[in-house]
């Protein structure tokens, strides 16, 4: 039996989102346009005035474009039960099946979404809320392995760890003194290296991202050369 995504449940929640980050933007880009003619001189008014909304258009079409490939990859989203195994299909993301004998654990989050534990820590699939007929999708998911509900999304505690890792960026960079620059940086670095690690093994993520996990790296490279020259000068 297959189970999709919900098209329009989808869409109503992208418009509204949609709402609400739009006036936002709006008045975070007409801010932007006065303080840069509040601070120019008047002949410099003309290229501000043409040149900001240029940009600001471009950044527009840029985040419309993106919004629509991430549609069609959700939208993408197929879960596929059989008696004998669970297999997760997406556009540009690698298949992944897990079989009746390899399945572990399923949680069901506080959302109404499932995680679906396999063999390895990365043989993990995850089951949107958005899916049509869920209740019927969760009957399914009984007859491989009992299912526990959690109160909290276990993948909440990395959106921490990447804020924490965030912080620590900026800090390495903007605080002059090295006894918080240098283990802000490092700690920097080894988020940069974890993440690279992560989206490498990961089964749930794009081909896409695979390609541009190697950034992570060079963050790194440039964390480490600036922590390497900071205590050299410190020295």
């Amino acid at each position: 039996m297959e189970f999709r995504i919900s098209e329009d449940r989808y869409k109503t929640i992208v418009k509204k989102r949609t709402r609400v980050l739009v006036p936002i933007m709006s008045v975070f880009i007409l801010a932007i346009i006065l303080i840069n003619l509040h601070t120019a001189q008047i002949d410099q008014w003309l290229p501000i005035a043409v040149i900001v909304p240029l940009v600001m258009a471009y950044v527009g079409f840029g985040l419309y474009r993106n919004l629509r490939k991430q549609t069609r990859l959700i939208l993408s989203y197929s879960l596929t039960v059989t008696d004998s195994e669970i297999i997760r299909e997406q556009q540009n993301v690698p298949t992944l099946t897990i079989s009746f004998m390899e399945v572990k654990e399923i949680i069901k989050t506080r959302k109404g979404g499932f995680m679906i534990k396999g063999r390895t820590s990365v043989d993990v699939i995850h089951v949107p809320s958005l899916i049509d007929d869920i209740a019927t999708l969760e009957q399914r998911l009984e007859t491989f392995a009992p299912i526990t509900v959690v109160s909290r999304d276990p993948r909440q505690y990395q959106g921490l760890l990447y804020l924490v890792g965030l912080a620590a960026l900026i800090t390495s960079n903007t605080v002059s003194n090295i006894f918080i620059a240098v283990p802000a940086g490092l700690i920097a670095m080894g988020m940069l290296i974890w993440l690279f690690i992560t989206v490498r093994r990961s089964k749930n993520v794009t081909v896409a991202a695979r390609r541009k996990s190697w950034l992570y790296l060079v963050f790194a490279a440039f964390v480490a050369f600036s922590v390497y020259s900071r205590f050299l000068m410190w020295r």
